[in-house]
């Protein structure tokens, strides 16, 4: 004990003296480090903003998540502003990333620089974020940006994604983004989208000495200044000299005037040219405005599946659309489906139509719901500002959300709330029906045979409904539904109000089906059944078959959402169940509903699924024809074969047909020699196959079947590096998959664990989300 306690003394010694040294250290070095830093960034931002003499730092913002703005400074020459340069934070794949941008005093990007002192991107990937190959792109183009993968089209808001680095390529983007829309709101550049079409009042901004100067002008019938005011809270000119354009004598010098004008029109400010000068600039451009909402029409945007979809329309003298403008720099709708709302011919269909326009008057975008009812919605709303239609127009004529989204190929939104419970009363069955912004009370009588005998409706408990809900509070609507069986079909909806009416022919068929008495379940012999599930809700399919193993008949049961009665109305008719009758599964060539295109696949596929129990299983193949397994498509699944040499390199790979309609486009676009020649002579697990641009998710279903087989082809591995080194397992991640290496303590308990990369790029954000301490 005596002995060690001279050691642990030793070691105290050693541990308190490297402490010190390192203290001591870090005291002489940390002001050279911190002024080298501030050195370096003096540099970049002379680099950003090369005509700037000096830089002053504008005010900081509060802390906040990431991306977070750290600093902003601006740059001027000869005492005006040349540009800013902004450093925001952002989280990248391997932690923090800082991105500093340059701007000119119009908000184009001069460059930026990315980096950073905690900067741990992946080498020969998102560290590539650093090279001019990629931080060139920026140069000479205005936020909002967004990232292209290979193949993508290229536009002016957009930059090249670093090949398997997407995550570090958006968070760089997001970042040049967040400094992008600070300087833009610095300027006052977005204020021209807020005016309204036919307005003759504008706000403008303009450069001053010190900062931005904005004015507010109106324009009488003649193009005179009626009234004008200047400044708002980013008015920073100098006391006694620019500051004296608050004065009111000021503003008022300009009233009668016509602008536009010239520096030596109004004679104000002496001794405050560039105040002066911002002035005038800002009354011009604000003009500017006024005229070209007059003569250039209306702007309007709605929410579309990736982002906004703007308008710009004009009416003719008979209020049918003159000229329509689809998208901004803001469009960013997916490519092949939403993205041809840019073609010529889908802004020409519309010309000549009559706006508020239903989704049904304009055949475009078939595939694309979401876009092309966000395209509706903005050019209504355009027409409302022209037609001075106020408020109500520009939310009343969309088509109904709900049939809508079942037909998109893109994901639907998520449904609303289901309603309360139906109440029974004297007069009928009551239950609450969704509109627009609200719900109102539907109350259903039924004659003995279970038809409907009346419908009467309530109030809503929106104001903003009450309107579209006079409108199918009429007899002319709700007299169709007398007489008529449920689930009710030919209901003429009221135009104007397609939401409400929806809402009405829904709550009858719920309360019919309820009223309805429960059906027989079918025997087993009869048939077999399984859930199959639709938009929002699931419903039962019960298929009987042949003695030869072919389809007999194909029975549907109620769905468990109401949203999805009127869907399920539409596919369980003869026309459509009939076409199932004698085909053998896998079933093709069957032809979808129009209007519930989601319903018709799950019917297609439950079938395929119960062909799939009543058949027996197949033989594997020969291994030397290869080896097949089931790969997961968008909608569906297909099989995947892959034969295989003698040293364990792929042979070939051959691809069957989808169990699902809606994917044999996709598989289309990938069962190609270009593709599938991709994979002949590579070892297992295969590694930098090119997706096929649009069909990604079919893409990587195959490589991943390929992988699959190629595992199980594979000799067994040698036994697993002794205990203390690990033992590693392959996991599956959601598109692909990567090793775990564990090791354990001599008691059985882990020690650490370790991840690998993944063979799927697509999982390598939600890998990096785990691989932590």
């Amino acid at each position: 004990m005596k002995k060690s306690y001279a050691a642990w003394a030793v070691l105290l010694a050693i541990t308190l003296i490297a402490s010190l040294a390192l203290a001591l250290t870090n005291a002489v070095t940390k002001d050279t480090i911190a002024e080298q830093e501030r050195q370096k960034a003096e540099v970049v931002r002379q680099n950003l903003v090369a005509s700037a003499d000096s830089f002053a730092q504008l005010e900081a913002l509060e802390a906040g998540d990431t991306p977070r703005i750290l600093d902003i400074y601006q740059g001027d020459a000869s005492g005006a502003a040349a540009g800013y340069v902004v450093t925001v934070l952002n989280k990248g794949f391997g932690g923090e990333i800082e991105v500093t941008a340059g701007f000119d005093t119009a908000a184009v990007l001069t460059g930026i620089s990315v980096g950073g002192a905690n900067f741990s991107e992946t080498a020969g990937l998102g560290a590539k974020s650093k090279d001019a190959a990629f931080t060139d792109q920026f140069k000479g183009k205005q936020t909002p940006l967004r990232v292209i993968k290979a193949g993508g089209t290229p536009a002016d808001n957009t930059v090249d994604a670093i090949t398997a680095a997407t995550i570090t390529s958006n968070a760089v983007t997001n970042a040049v983004n967040t400094a992008g829309g600070y300087i833009r709101e610095l300027l006052h550049l977005d204020e021209e989208e807020a005016l309204e079409a036919g307005s003759r009042t504008a706000t403008a901004s303009a450069q001053g000495f010190a900062g931005p100067v904005a004015v507010t002008i109106t324009l009488d019938d003649a193009d005179k200044i009626s009234e004008m005011t200047i400044g708002d809270d980013s008015f920073a000119e100098t006391e006694g000299f620019g500051a004296r354009a608050l004065e009111p004598g000021c503003a008022q010098a300009f009233i009668g005037l016509t602008p536009p004008l010239e520096q030596g029109d109004v004679d104000v400010l002496s001794g405050a040219t560039f105040t002066r000068t911002a002035v005038v600039n800002a009354v011009n451009q604000a003009a500017e405005m006024i005229k070209n909402a007059a003569s250039s029409g209306a702007k309007a945007s709605e929410q579309g599946f990736a982002g906004p979809v703007a308008v710009t329309l004009t009416l003719d003298e008979n209020g049918a659309i003159k000229t329509l403008e689809i998208g901004d720099d803001q469009f960013a709708e997916t490519e092949g489906f939403g993205a041809r709302a840019l073609e010529p011919e889908c802004a020409e269909a519309f010309i000549g139509k009559v706006p508020p326009l239903e989704a049904g008057d304009v055949d475009v975008l078939s595939g694309a719901t979401f876009t092309r009812n966000a395209l509706i919605k903005a050019i209504n709303k355009a027409a409302a500002k022209l037609a001075n239609a106020g408020t109500a127009a520009e939310t009343a004529e969309a088509a109904p959300a709900v049939e809508a989204a079942e037909t998109a190929a893109e994901p639907a939104a998520e449904p609303a709330a289901e309603p309360a419970a139906p109440v029974e009363t004297a007069d009928g069955t009551t239950i609450s029906a969704k509109g627009l912004t609200g719900s109102f009370p539907v109350t259903v009588s039924f004659n003995e045979d279970g038809t409907v005998k009346s419908v009467v409706l309530g109030t809503s408990d929106s104001d903003m409904d009450t309107s579209f809900l006079a409108m199918v509070n009429t007899d002319a609507f709700l007299g169709q539904f007398a007489g008529k069986a449920t689930p009710i079909e030919g209901i003429d909806a009221v135009s104007g109000a397609t939401i409400s009416s929806t809402a009405v022919i829904n709550a009858v068929n719920e309360l019919g089906a309820a009223n309805a008495p429960a059906a027989e379940a079918p025997a087993a012999e009869e048939g077999t059944t399984v859930k199959a599930q639709g938009l929002t809700g699931s419903f039962p399919v019960t298929v009987s078959f042949n003695e030869d193993g072919t389809v007999k008949s194909v029975v549907l049961g109620a769905s468990d959402s109401d949203m999805d009665t009127s869907f399920l109305a539409l596919v369980n008719t003869d026309a459509f169940l009939g076409q199932f009758a004698g085909k053998a599964t896998p079933v093709e060539g069957i032809d979808a509903v129009s209007g519930a295109t989601i319903s018709s696949t799950a019917v297609i596929n439950a079938v395929n699924e119960l062909g799939a129990a009543n058949t027996p299983a197949a033989e594997a193949p020969a291994a030397e024809e290869g080896a097949t397994v089931k790969a997961q498509g968008l909608t569906g699944s297909f099989p995947v074969t892959v034969s295989f040499n003698e040293d364990g390199t792929v042979k070939a790979v051959t691809l069957g047909a989808s169990d699902s309609d809606m994917d044999t486009s996709f598989l289309a676009m990938v069962n190609t020699d270009a593709f599938l020649g991709q994979f002949a002579g590579k070892a297992t697990p295969v590694e930098g196959i090119d997706a096929v641009s649009g069909a990604t998710i079919s893409s990587t279903a195959v490589i991943n079947a390929v992988n699959e087989l190629g595992a199980a082809n594979a000799p067994a591995a040698e036994a697993a590096a002794p205990a203390e080194e690990g033992t590693t397992v392959k996991a599956q991640g959601l598109t692909g998959s990567f090793p775990v290496t564990v090791s354990f303590n001599e008691d059985g308990t882990v020690k650490s664990v370790k991840l690998g990369a993944s063979d799927s790029d697509m999982d390598t954000s939600f890998l990096a989300l785990v691989n932590t301490d």
